[in-house]
């Protein structure tokens, strides 16, 4: 292939296809016997010193994909390529500062970098930096400004900020309670392919904490929360429902409680 003859544009193409956290699990097999060849064309790639190759490069390390699992590593090719201002390679620092991960952990430049990367408009970055406000990390704890920045990250596409708003709005003690609201943000993230927010709403549903109960409504999203892997749902069904792994008829306790993860102390960041 070009790859192995050296030329650039073509390592640094195969480098990203094995640094990409989001390739699927049948394009990484399919990408398996070639993962060596990948990382060693994006380690050539790096040395032209393109911002974005190294934050690809400090993905792989990350991920542990044709490279060893290496965080410091990481660290320093997000370090580099933040360095010339690459919006991603930001976030992925501020990651590192916030997590401690082949970094010393510092929370002031983990915000000064997701509000640099902010500035540039970066989706992720106002993820992070709702969480910031919502759980009064280095800010004082205001739901409104979190909520702000969950929507500005939700028009990105970040799921996960729609999960949170979810959440955000149907809990009501850090902004007022909006059922609307809450169902349009868990029904966005379940879309999304969000297990959580499946169980989210086959519980509101279930319950009618925002509406007329519907259990119809409430088992298709249990079942789909199973299938995708919700563990608390696959039990409920497995438990109640006579169609899904022979169980009983299918209820749920009225009041059944949210997912953890779901609940503040569990939102966390993303890469």
């Amino acid at each position: 292939s070009e790859a192995f003859g050296g030329d650039l544009e073509s390592q640094f193409e195969l480098g990203l296809l094995a640094a990409d956290p989001a390739l699927d699990e049948p394009g990484l097999r399919r990408l398996m016997r070639d993962l060596p060849v990948a990382a060693a064309s994006l380690l050539e790639a790096a040395e032209a010193g393109r911002p974005e190759v190294l934050n690809a490069l400090g993905l792989s390390y990350t991920g542990g994909r044709g490279l060893p699992m290496d965080a410091l590593e990481a660290g320093k090719c997000f370090a580099k390529a933040a360095e010339a201002g690459f919006v991603p390679a930001l976030v992925n620092l501020a990651l590192a500062y916030g997590s401690g991960a082949g970094i010393e952990p510092d929370y002031d430049k983990a915000l000064a970098l997701f509000e640099r990367a902010a500035g540039a408009g970066s989706p992720p970055a106002y993820y992070n930096l709702g969480i910031a406000w919502y759980n009064g990390i280095l800010k004082p704890e205001d739901g409104g400004k979190a909520a702000e920045y969950f929507e500005r990250a939700a028009e990105g596409g970040v799921r996960d900020a729609f999960a949170a708003l979810g959440y955000m709005y149907l809990d009501g003690s850090k902004v007022g309670r909006d059922c609307a609201k809450a169902v349009r943000g868990f029904t966005r993230a379940a879309e999304m392919g969000c297990p959580d927010s499946m169980l989210a709403l086959a519980t509101i549903l279930h319950n009618g904490d925002c509406g007329p109960q519907d259990p119809e409504g409430s088992l298709k999203w249990l079942r789909l929360a199973a299938d995708a892997g919700q563990p608390a749902a696959a039990e409920l069904l497995a438990e109640s429902d006579p169609t899904y792994n022979g169980g009983r008829e299918f209820r749920l306790a009225p009041g059944m409680p949210y997912p953890f993860c779901l609940k503040p102390q569990s939102i966390r960041p993303i890469m």
